[in-house]
């Protein structure tokens, strides 16, 4: 009796656990994205990053120059210094940390 007691009870953790972790996976805000048109400034494949001067981003930052982190490497073999870019801005849930998703070239600088 007292072993199927102690079984039923490591089930319930278990199971509570479990809850747990679903619903903190559930309460983490989705990553928020921002629309950037910029040019290119600057490039830097060993760190993954492009500078970007980019006008105002209505809901996130006023017009300025920034590096940005981006998430898929292959697009620093296409884009060169004084492209003029379209691409998202991805923050994390602290909107401190940013990175850019979909970058496209859409005129080649003269570079």
């Amino acid at each position: 009796m007292r072993s199927t007691n102690r079984a039923l009870l490591d089930s319930f953790a278990l199971f509570l656990i479990l809850v747990c972790l679903v619903l903190a996976a559930g309460c983490q805000a989705k990553p928020k994205r921002y629309e950037l048109r910029g040019q290119v400034t600057a490039k830097d494949v060993a760190t993954k990053t492009l500078t970007i001067k980019h006008g105002d981003i209505p809901g996130l930052m006023s017009a300025m120059t920034m590096e940005y982190p981006v998430n898929d490497a292959s697009v620093l073999q296409q884009v060169r210094t004084g492209d003029t870019i379209t691409a998202v801005i991805v923050t994390t849930n602290d909107s401190m940390n940013y990175s850019l998703d979909d970058v496209r070239v859409v005129d080649r600088g003269s570079k």
